[in-house]
């Protein structure tokens, strides 16, 4: 979160919840997710207040905070809560597009990002065996991830993200016994690398 000035009351919550999100990672990236659920829990309810006065500003960081708390909730080996909060990523960063929708830079970053939440969630509904809903849930991924890559065809980032998209859907295809589908999903991902050293 980048919050540059501190003249509202959002903002002095911004860029104290930013340090709290923050110490929040880095507690979940060295193996206590545990200590980390509470911080989280705040964060998010500050996030779900201020982003209501300022959606503009706000709300992709409460997508996000939702999306680095279903990590924690993986961490933490709590499913439920996991799908529960790629979700909530989900839903919000729809807004989020929706917002950003006459604005093309705006646009491409909200679709990179949707397909992300989306390939996350999508590989979560796999864990808990619900293939249909991971193949749709990440079909839906290589969509908006695909509209981003199209809108910014020179970013590695973005192709790489879409790989792995096409690389999530490809499993799940594969393991509802749907090889022929899971084969074209391969092609579109080697077309992604065509003229390149990548295979």
């Amino acid at each position: 979160m980048n919050v540059p000035r501190e003249d509202s009351v959002a903002d002095c919550q911004a860029v104290g919840l930013d340090r709290g999100l923050q110490a929040d990672r880095d507690l979940r990236d060295h193996g206590q997710a545990a200590m980390a659920v509470p911080i989280f829990v705040r964060g998010i309810m500050i996030l779900d207040k201020i982003s209501k006065t300022e959606p503009d500003r706000f709300l992709h960081e409460l997508a996000h905070a939702h999306f680095q708390f279903a990590l924690c909730q993986r961490n933490v080996k709590n499913p439920p809560g996991e799908l529960a909060h790629y979700e909530q990523a989900v839903q919000w960063q729809t807004e989020v597009l929706r917002l950003h929708s006459d604005r093309p830079q705006g646009k491409l970053q909200a679709h990179s990002s949707l397909g992300t939440y989306l390939n996350n969630l999508g590989l979560a509904q796999k864990r808990q065996k619900k293939l249909d809903e991971a193949e749709r849930t990440l079909r839906q991924a290589v969509h908006h991830q695909g509209i981003a890559w199209q809108a910014s065809p020179k970013s590695d980032g973005i192709r790489r993200q879409l790989n792995s998209h096409y690389l999530s859907l490809m499993d799940v295809l594969e393991e509802q016994g749907l090889y022929s589908a899971a084969a074209e999903a391969a092609e579109a991902r080697q077309r992604l690398w065509s003229g390149s050293a990548k295979d």
